[in-house]
C-alpha cells in the first residue's frame, strides 16, 4: 500500500498557504471575501499537521528534543514578530492618540508573553471602538499557535510513549471535546470561543491526526484527485459565501479544515492536479511570505483606517495597500525570517550563538519600549492642555459580564449609602447607556436621600424575552435573573435605559447583529425587531406594575454618526479637517421612531426624554462645549456632557422621590421635557 511521502519540503504546502493568507488579508481589505476568516482556520490545520510530523519524526530518529523543538519555535516566530511589533510602537508615537497608543504596548506585551488572544477577549467591548483603532489585534491567532506549541509536544510525547494507539485515541479524544465546546461556545458565547485555544485546538489536532493516516489504501488514493479539488472548493467557498453573520467557529468551521485536510491527504501520497496547481511557483512564493504578511497587513490596513476615521475603503485604496502588504512581507522574510532560521547543523556556531542574542535583544526592546509607553500614559504630554481635557473625558465601566451576578445582586451602588445597605429605593436597569447616566443619578440620589443600584449589561435591552440571535441564553437569562431579584427585594422605582434604536434598526445604517428578536420572531428586519421590542417591554411593564413597582422609561439617547471625541482629538492633534459639529437629522429621526413605539405599549409607565438642551433649537449636535468633551464614543456621552447635556433629565423623578407616599406612587403623570 502507498504510504503518506515523508519529504522535507512539500511545496504543495506553501501553495496552500497563500490561499489561506490571500483570504485573510482580501477579507480585511474588503475585496470580496466576507469569509476570509476562515484563512486562519486553514493556518491552523497546517499547523497541526506539520509540527506533528515534526514531532514524531524526532521521535522516531531518536533526535527529540523538547529545547530545541521551543528554540526553534522561538527563532521561527519571535524575530519577524518583533520587527513588525517594533515598527508599530515606534510609529505609533507619530500616528497614534495617547489613549491608542498606550492600548497598542498593553498589546505588544500580551502577544511577547502569548497571550494576545486572551488580552483581545478580556479588551474587545463596547467601549473600546472598531478594531481598525488596534495595529496588534491580528496577533490573537499566533498566540494561540503559541499556546499549541507549548503544551501539545508534551502531550504527543507522552502518550506516544505509551504507544500510538494510545496517542491517536487521545488525540481523537480531545479533538472531540474541544469540537463540542467550540459549538456549543459558538452558540452562546461566541466572542470567547472565538479567540481562545479550547474551542479552536480540534483544528490543530485535525491537522495531527493526518499524520497518522500513513497507510491509506488503494481504494481510498483513487479518490484523491476528486477529494483534493473538493478540498479547494470547500475553503474557496466558505471564504466567498460565509460572513460574519455565519456562526463560528463551531459546525461551520468543519468546512475549511476538512477542506484543508482533504487537500493536505490528496497530495501527500503522489502526483496530482491539485499538487502541480499548488506548486505554482508564484504561490509558493507568496506561501513563503505569509507568515509576514500576514503580520503586516493588519497594522497597516488598522494605521490607514485610523487616520481615515473609519473610512471603508475603496477598491483603489485597497489595492495600493494590497501592495503595501506583500512589499513589508517580501522584507521581513528577507531580512528578519531567513537570516534567522537556524539549521540543525549550525546549532553550535558562533553564528547560532549571535543570532539567538540579536533576537533576544529584539523581543527584549520590544517590551522595554512597551513598557515606557504604557508608564508614561502613552506620551500624553503630547496633546495640548484643551485636548487634554477632552481625552481624559470618560465613561463608568461597572457593567456585568456573567449573568449569575444578578442572582446574588452583586451590582454597583450609587446614592447616600447610609447605615442601612439592605434599603435601595431604585434600581437602573439597562445596557450599556445606562453607565453614562451613572453620575446624574448618583448626583440625584444623594440629593434625595435615597440609594440605588446599576444593573448594566452592555448591548442587553432591559426586557424580559428579547436578545439578539447570536447571545440569546445569555441576554435572556440575565433579564430574567435582575426580574426576580427586583421581585425579591423591596424595590419601588425601575429605570429602564437601552439605546433602543440600535436594537429597533432605526440607525442610518442598520446591523443585524443588533437586532433584537423574540419569541414570536426571529428578527431580520427592523419592523420585526420593532414588534419584538414592543411586546418584550410591555410584558415587562406589567410584570413590574402587577409586584407594585413605578417603572420610568427614559427615551431614545443622543448619538452622533462619527466618534466625535476622536474627531476633535485628531483635529487638534493631527491638524485633520473634520467637522466641529454633527448633524442632528439622524438622532431625531430616530427618536421619532422610538417615541412611535414607547407610545404604543399598552402599559402604565413613566417616560424620561432626554431634553437636550445643548441641541435643542439647533441642526447640528456639538462636539465639544468651552473645551469639554461631550462624548465618550459616538453614542455615549462623558461624564461631564451628560452633566451638560442631560442636566434636567432625572428631575422629575428626583422629585416623586422626595414626596413619594404610598398612595401617590401610582398618580405619577406621563413625563415629557423635551420640546417638540
Amino acid at each position: 500500500m502507498p504510504q503518506l511521502k515523508n519529504t522535507k519540503y512539500r511545496a504543495e504546502i506553501d501553495g496552500l498557504r497563500a490561499v489561506a493568507v490571500v483570504l485573510v488579508v482580501l477579507f480585511h481589505l474588503g475585496l470580496g471575501f466576507s469569509g476570509g476568516y476562515v484563512g486562519v482556520d486553514v493556518f491552523f490545520v497546517i499547523s497541526g499537521y506539520l509540527i506533528t510530523r515534526i514531532i514524531l519524526e524526532q521521535q522516531c530518529n531518536g533526535t527529540w528534543s523538547f529545547y530545541r523543538f521551543w528554540y526553534r519555535r522561538f527563532m521561527r516566530l519571535a524575530p519577524a514578530l518583533a520587527g513588525m511589533v517594533l515598527a508599530v510602537l515606534v510609529g505609533g508615537y507619530f500616528l497614534l492618540l495617547p489613549s491608542d497608543y498606550k492600548n497598542v504596548a498593553e498589546a505588544a506585551i500580551a502577544q511577547f508573553f502569548m497571550v494576545a488572544n486572551i488580552y483581545v477577549w478580556q479588551t474587545t467591548g463596547y467601549f473600546d471602538g472598531p478594531s481598525g483603532v488596534r495595529p496588534l489585534l491580528h496577533g490573537w491567532s499566533l498566540a494561540i499557535e503559541e499556546q499549541f506549541y507549548l503544551v501539545y509536544p508534551i502531550f504527543v510525547v507522552l502518550l506516544a510513549r505509551i504507544g500510538h494507539r494510545i496517542l491517536v485515541g487521545g488525540m481523537l479524544l480531545v479533538a472531540v471535546m474541544s469540537f463540542l465546546m467550540s459549538e456549543y461556545g459558538a452558540q452562546h458565547h461566541p466572542v470567547v470561543t472565538f479567540l481562545l485555544l479550547p474551542t479552536r485546538a480540534w483544528e490543530l489536532l485535525l491537522g495531527g491526526l493526518l499524520v497518522k493516516c500513513s497507510k491509506p489504501s488503494d481504494k481510498l488514493t483513487r479518490i484523491f484527485p476528486v477529494l483534493g479539488y473538493g478540498g479547494i472548493a470547500a475553503v474557496i467557498l466558505s471564504g466567498i459565501f460565509f460572513s460574519d453573520e455565519t456562526r463560528f467557529p463551531g459546525f461551520s468551521a468543519l468546512v475549511p479544515c476538512l477542506g484543508t485536510a482533504a487537500i493536505i491527504l490528496s497530495t501527500s501520497v503522489k502526483d496530482s492536479g491539485v499538487r502541480r496547481l499548488l506548486s505554482w511557483a508564484p504561490l509558493v512564493f507568496i506561501g513563503q511570505i505569509s507568515y509576514s504578511m500576514y503580520l503586516w497587513h493588519w497594522p497597516i490596513i488598522a494605521f490607514w483606517s485610523y487616520h481615515n476615521l473609519g473610512v471603508a475603503l475603496n477598491v483603489w485604496t485597497a489595492v495600493q495597500l494590497l501592495a503595501l502588504t506583500v512589499c513589508c512581507g517580501y522584507l521581513s522574510w528577507k531580512y528578519l525570517e531567513q537570516p534567522l532560521r537556524i539549521k540543525p547543523a549550525n546549532e553550535l556556531s558562533f553564528r547560532f550563538f549571535r543570532l539567538t542574542k540579536w533576537s533576544i535583544g529584539l523581543v527584549s526592546s520590544c517590551i522595554i519600549l512597551a513598557g515606557a509607553i504604557i508608564h508614561f500614559n502613552g506620551f500624553d504630554s503630547r496633546l495640548s492642555a484643551e485636548a487634554q481635557c477632552v481625552n481624559t473625558a470618560s465613561i463608568k465601566k461597572s457593567f456585568a459580564r456573567n449573568p449569575n451576578l444578578a442572582k446574588c445582586g452583586d451590582f454597583p451602588r450609587v446614592g447616600s449609602l447610609g447605615n442601612n445597605k439592605e434599603s435601595i429605593d431604585f434600581i437602573v436597569w439597562g445596557d450599556s447607556h445606562a453607565l453614562q447616566l451613572v453620575s446624574l443619578i448618583d448626583e440625584m440620589a444623594q440629593g434625595s436621600g435615597k440609594q440605588g443600584i446599576i444593573a448594566s449589561m452592555p448591548g442587553t435591552v432591559p426586557a424580559l424575552d428579547v436578545w439578539r440571535t447570536w447571545r440569546k441564553d445569555y441576554e435572556r437569562e440575565w433579564n430574567e435573573n435582575v426580574m426576580q431579584w427586583i421581585e425579591k427585594k423591596d424595590i419601588k422605582d425601575v429605570i429602564l435605559v437601552c439605546f433602543w434604536s440600535q436594537r429597533i434598526g432605526a440607525m442610518p445604517e442598520v446591523n443585524s447583529r443588533y437586532l433584537i428578536s423574540g419569541p414570536n420572531s426571529d428578527s431580520k428586519t427592523p419592523d420585526q425587531a420593532a414588534m419584538a421590542l414592543s411586546e418584550g417591554l410591555e410584558k415587562t411593564i406589567k410584570r413590574l406594575a402587577k409586584a407594585g413597582r413605578n417603572v420610568w422609561v427614559v427615551g431614545q439617547m443622543p448619538f452622533t454618526s462619527g466618534d466625535p471625541k476622536k474627531e476633535w482629538l485628531m483635529n487638534n492633534y493631527f491638524g485633520k479637517a473634520v467637522a466641529a459639529n454633527e448633524t442632528l437629522g439622524p438622532y431625531v429621526t430616530a427618536k421619532r421612531k422610538v417615541d412611535h413605539l414607547l407610545d404604543s405599549i399598552d402599559a402604565q409607565f413613566e417616560r424620561l426624554d432626554p431634553a437636550c438642551q445643548v441641541f435643542e433649537g439647533k441642526s447640528t449636535m456639538a462636539l465639544e462645549v468651552n473645551g469639554t468633551g461631550l462624548w465618550f464614543d459616538k453614542d455615549h456621552l462623558s461624564v461631564d456632557g451628560a452633566h451638560l447635556v442631560l442636566a434636567e433629565l432625572f428631575q422629575p423623578l428626583k422629585n416623586h422621590l422626595l414626596v413619594k407616599t404610598a398612595d401617590s406612587r401610582s398618580d405619577v403623570r406621563v413625563l415629557q421635557t423635551i420640546k417638540k
